[in-house]
């Protein structure tokens, strides 16, 4: 065999990326792969909070599902749709389109000659985590909390009395004790659940809501992951 290495063009993701072969090594090397981190969990549980930090500490680019469902919320004539308006959008994409619709939409869109890194806020149904790993150089990071806490982090975020926002969060977990026309129609809680165990062990449990704890417990994963330290 050649000592020189062949060089290949293989559509491996998002994006064309380069492989070469090294005969003296003996296995294929990638290069400029993109690296794609998704993020997944329950309502007000820190998703965003660590993705904020990836983009303004590494610079990823940021990419969220829930933004991408109010733009076209929007383009429908909504201008200012609630939660449950949201929920029912997503809803009717999925059964119209597939539930891994909306990141397949975000990948298409996302603009690589801007970053290389890019972090995707909102993995909320399985299929999405799916579509996500099976990229190469893909990661799925989960934020999982108690949801007293989470009420609390909500009701301080929003500046709403807490027995409302708790209203609010048991009808987008989806829980057993609110009436089926109050929950969330887009993204019952057992996916979310669902998209947590495919994280596997990179799953932050938060305990205390503050910007120090969450980033320090996310970037321990991504270091044990992809070498990444804050």
């Amino acid at each position: 065999m050649n000592k020189k290495a062949s060089r290949y063009r293989l559509a491996v993701g998002p994006e064309f990326s380069q492989i070469q072969l090294d005969p003296e090594m003996g296995f294929l090397r990638l290069h400029s792969l993109p690296l794609l981190i998704g993020i997944t969990g329950p309502t007000k549980s820190g998703k965003t909070t660590f993705s904020n930090y990836l983009v303004s500490l590494k610079g990823f680019l940021y990419v969220s599902l829930s933004h991408s469902l109010n733009l076209l919320s929007n383009q429908l004539g909504n201008f200012n749709p609630t939660w449950k308006d949201l929920g029912e959008l997503a809803r009717r994409l999925r059964m119209r389109f597939g539930n891994d619709h909306l990141l397949r939409e975000a990948f298409n869109n996302i603009d690589f000659s801007k970053s290389n890194h890019v972090v995707i806020d909102g993995i909320l149904h399985p299929e999405e985590a799916d579509l996500l790993l099976s990229y190469p150089n893909s990661y799925l990071l989960a934020f999982n909390a108690d949801k007293k806490l989470r009420c609390v982090n909500a009701s301080r975020w929003f500046g709403i009395d807490l027995e409302d926002i708790q209203k609010t969060i048991d009808a987008r977990d989806g829980d057993e004790n609110v009436d089926k026309n109050e929950k969330d129609p887009g993204l019952p809680i057992p996916n979310v659940f669902h998209c947590i165990t495919k994280a596997r062990q990179n799953c932050v449990e938060v305990d205390e809501f503050n910007d120090k704890n969450i980033r320090i417990k996310g970037f321990e994963i991504l270091k044990d992951l992809v070498g990444m330290e804050i």
